[in-house]
């Protein structure tokens, strides 16, 4: 797990008046944000010509003619921020006189830049004020966005004759657009998504191919017990690598409108199609032993370096694990990647992808947010892209783009329309703005893993703890 791991957008006591009487949602989906845990950089005045980083707010009354800002999540000797830089070179090239500078202060979380959005300062370039879910739509509700729509429907620079919208993988395009009006207000970065990593060799030695299906998975598990091998690696204590497992069965599994209703309290989580099964299904892991030894009390390193040393055979994992644990990588460790498997005869999205998607966004009230769009298109553009998958190993949200080594089959199911899934805390779909509603979903994963309960037991407990919030009888 990254020492920045993706948290939640939560809604900020200070954002409530920017809604429509001040009402903050609940329903809906959670977006990710990836928020750097470095140290800050120091503050630079900006200077006309120059592409600079900074931490400190700088006021856009105090930028120079042409210049616009854009907020980024790392500081300026980061990998990604280097990456930027290319980017505002194109853009200085392309709009001469214009110039971008990078600001680290972390998106919507950071007081700083929410402050500035209330004082109707904010930077050109953002994260976390939209992502397409209803507990991102106030800034939109209260026409603090700028209006993407006309540019996204105009082509993009290396994927053909496809507008910069439908060069987006189909199973995204959905967190740009707000759907009171039907206007687009942001655009993704990139994804990160979960997926199952695994030993080429012990593989080929136990004569196991890949598995497309559940029953495929459940064969390989049990051939590789039976030879010795501990089928699966997991962190134990980490609950959204338990929860995971449950969330994509889930998916798999259920009808996902139904499983949407119960999270969003207009339903009973128990009374859904589908849901017990995926229990019963998970709880057959744990009964054939097919987790590593320990794993109840194994941390994420040491699960991830035990995958990474071929104790286990597969590990259900998000896409930053080789870039996480590069330096610890054994030499000629091979390693492959499958999507979650299809259960056949289930009622859920086969294609249906979990991770996160970071999504950003142009202030309406900044001084230049044509040219922030513009920027914008630049980031999005396939050389913009391929160069990010190749720098920073990213997986791209268009459609086209580069993709990283053995991500074939997640970018697929994205490509065939499969459902991007936002985890943000360990759940299926629901919102969370509290820790106990996070709980309420994965304590009794958590409880199932540890042996605490059974599958029907564990059923019942989400079922309770997510009613509780809802009122329901």
């Amino acid at each position: 797990m990254k020492n920045h791991m993706l948290a939640v957008h939560r809604p900020a006591r200070r954002r409530a008046s920017l809604a429509p009487g001040g009402r903050r949602s609940i329903a809906g989906l959670a977006a990710l944000l990836l928020l750097g845990t470095v140290a800050g950089v120091s503050a630079t005045a900006p200077r006309s010509g120059d592409v600079l980083t900074h931490t400190d707010p700088v006021s856009q009354q105090q930028m120079a003619p042409g210049q616009i800002e854009i907020v980024s999540l790392y500081p300026d000797d980061a990998p990604d921020s280097r990456n930027l830089a290319l980017t505002n070179a194109e853009f200085s090239a392309k709009f001469p006189g214009s110039t971008a500078i990078l600001n680290f202060p972390g998106g919507q979380l950071a007081d700083s830049i929410t402050n500035r959005w209330l004082a109707g300062d904010p930077p050109e370039v953002n994260y976390g004020f939209f992502h397409g879910t209803p507990q991102a739509w106030d800034y939109a509700a209260a026409g603090q966005l700028y209006d993407l729509t006309a540019a996204m429907s105009e082509p993009l620079d290396g994927y053909g004759d496809a507008t910069w919208m439908d060069s987006i993988l189909p199973g995204i395009r959905g967190f740009t657009t707000y759907p009171a009006d039907g206007k687009a207000y942001a655009v993704p970065r990139e994804l990160q998504t979960y997926q199952f990593f695994y030993n080429k060799k012990l593989f080929s030695a136990n004569g196991i191919s890949v598995p497309t299906t559940w029953d495929e998975f459940l064969a390989a598990c049990a051939t590789l017990k039976a030879a010795g091998i501990e089928p699966l690696a997991v962190s134990g204590p980490t609950q959204p690598y338990t929860d995971i497992y449950y969330s994509y069965l889930l998916a798999r599994m259920a009808d996902p409108v139904a499983v949407q209703a119960a999270l969003d309290g207009k339903a009973r989580f128990k009374d859904v199609p589908g849901a017990l099964d995926a229990a019963t299904e998970l709880e057959r892991l744990l009964k054939e032993g097919y987790f590593q030894s320990g794993f109840e009390g194994t941390d994420f390193t040491a699960a991830q370096m035990s995958f990474l040393q071929g104790k286990q055979a597969m590990m259900l994992m998000g896409s930053w694990l080789f870039g996480e644990m590069k330096d610890s990588i054994p030499v000629g460790f091979d390693s492959g990647i499958f999507s979650f498997p299809v259960v056949d005869g289930g009622h859920g999205d086969p294609n249906a992808v979990i991770g996160g998607v970071v999504m950003q966004q142009v202030a309406a009230q900044s001084k230049r947010p044509e040219l922030g769009a513009e920027w914008l298109r630049l980031q999005a553009a396939k050389a913009s892209q391929d160069r990010r998958t190749v720098d920073l190993g990213y997986l791209s949200a268009y459609d086209g783009a580069a993709v990283p080594a053995g991500f074939d089959s997640t970018v697929a199911d994205l490509q065939a329309g499969g459902r991007l899934i936002l985890e943000d805390w360990g759940g299926y779909a629901a919102v969370s703005i509290t820790q106990a509603q996070r709980d309420a979903y994965g304590l009794p994963i958590s409880a199932l893993f540890l042996g605490q309960s059974s599958a029907a037991e564990m059923v019942d407990a989400i079922d309770t703890g997510l009613a509780r919030f809802w009122d329901l009888p």
